[in-house]
């Protein structure tokens, strides 16, 4: 059973979150999740998207060093060799039928 989902952008949400759980913060009053509560399923306001990605820190690779060791991509890399994707950029400015970013990243 799940009993929350981050919508949207999740660096600001899956923080506070666990911050908040970690303080017994109430769940509706965290933006950008979505929540069970009994038998109903409450979703709080869109976390707005992040002006200037440039503010987040670089991912801790170091942190899962053992992880990409022993999980990657073989078809890429080759055998035994770890390593970690990073997007570049977010967000599409088109309206393609079958893609899901654009709705995801609201065309920015």
């Amino acid at each position: 059973m799940i009993d929350v989902i981050v919508r949207g952008e999740g660096e600001v949400t899956l923080k506070e979150f666990v911050e908040g759980y970690n303080e017994k913060q109430p769940l509706h009053e965290i933006d950008g999740i979505s929540y069970r509560d009994d038998d109903r399923i409450n979703h709080n306001a869109d976390r707005p998207l992040i002006e200037d990605i440039n503010t987040l820190p670089y991912p801790g690779y170091h942190l899962v060093r053992d992880l990409m060791e022993r999980y990657h991509f073989r078809a890429m890399t080759g055998p035994g060799v770890p390593y970690a994707l990073i997007e570049g950029s977010r967000g599409c400015p088109h309206k393609c039928t079958f893609c899901s970013q654009w709705p995801h990243w609201q065309g920015r």
